[in-house]
């Protein structure tokens, strides 16, 4: 049984109740850890997240994550990810722009990026993003984007209007894929190395299937993240080389 004192340990339960789409027992999951310690940035990132992310309940989560961010004066990137959808559900697409460009800059992350362009207006951005992420994953499709979507159950109005899009994109690539000259390098970025089971378990926000690999420094967190989701058929993380 886990200690009813370790917030962290708390808090981490629920990226597997949210990937199962266990919705209450998330909710419950956070309230044990809030209580646990209310003042832990992961906790209320973790919480904020689901709340926004979902749309379960948007203003409850944006507080959550707005605390996380008050009480972390460091905060990794994807602190900044859940803001996308309270922005774009609140009708400030410009805004959610802003946060996209906070929250990652790899891999499908890209695509949030493009496609928040492409809703602004600035159509060259959006296929200039487009174009880095083929470089990424050249075999990519619309289907892997949409199953990060409903992996966390990201709101239906937020998921079309992303999606539809990154269709847009596609149209106006001129082929999309083929246009990509697959041999152009992207730009080195750092591995990033993931500080908790949860920063770990959100390598699947931003990775798709073929390119799940972690840093060296994240040997054991991988190992326990794996344990953890050997349940899920379709769900592996590939050992760092």
């Amino acid at each position: 049984a886990l200690n009813p004192s370790n917030a962290i340990a708390l808090i981490e339960q629920i990226w597997i109740s949210w990937f199962e789409k266990d919705f209450t027992n998330c909710k419950l999951q956070i309230e044990e850890a809030l209580k646990a310690n209310p003042f832990e940035p992961l906790v209320l990132v973790s919480a904020g997240s689901f709340y926004v992310v979902t749309g379960e309940d948007l203003e409850k989560g944006k507080k959550y994550l707005d605390l996380a961010l008050r009480y972390n004066e460091t905060p990794q990137a994807w602190y900044f990810w859940a803001y996308i959808n309270y922005y774009m559900t609140k009708g400030d697409n410009e805004k959610a722009l802003e946060y996209a460009l906070k929250s990652n800059n790899q891999s499908l992350a890209l695509l949030d990026i493009a496609a928040l362009y492409w809703i602004n207006g600035n159509k060259d951005a959006a296929l200039k993003y487009y174009k880095e992420l083929l470089v990424v994953i050249p075999d990519f499709s619309t289907e892997v984007y949409k199953r990060e979507h409903d992996v966390w159950s990201l709101a239906s109005e937020s998921s079309g209007r992303l999606l539809n899009s990154i269709r847009g994109i596609i149209d106006a690539s001129d082929g999309g894929i083929k246009s990509v000259n697959k041999q152009e390098e992207p730009n080195q970025v750092d591995e990033p190395v993931f500080k908790s089971t949860t920063d770990l378990c959100l390598v699947t926000v931003f990775e798709n299937e073929s390119t799940k690999q972690v840093a060296e420094g994240n040997r054991e967190l991988r190992e326990e993240l794996s344990a953890k989701l050997s349940r899920f058929k379709d769900y592996k993380v590939q050992e760092a080389k």
